[in-house]
């Protein structure tokens, strides 16, 4: 017998960068040029990571907090 991994709400998700996507499509076909800027992996598609950037992630992967939970809905500063 096998367990079910996926649970069965599963095909109900929305996933909205398929569907931003799917624009995206209709306005390349329109011979327009588009920047998907912070959408997928920009490093696999030649961005290079700036070293002030790498500095901060440095520093901050030396701190404990860095390793600990936030709550699920994320910081209330964040959120507010």
């Amino acid at each position: 017998m096998r367990n079910e991994i996926v649970h069965i709400g599963a095909g109900e998700l929305n996933y909205e960068i398929r569907n931003i996507m799917k624009v995206v499509e209709r306005v390349k076909a329109l011979v327009l040029e588009v920047n998907l800027e912070n959408i997928g992996d920009p490093v696999a598609k030649g961005e290079k990571i700036p070293p002030w950037m790498k500095e901060i992630i440095s520093k901050l992967s030396m701190e404990d907090c860095s390793y600990s939970y936030c709550p699920s809905k994320g910081l209330q500063e964040t959120r507010e």
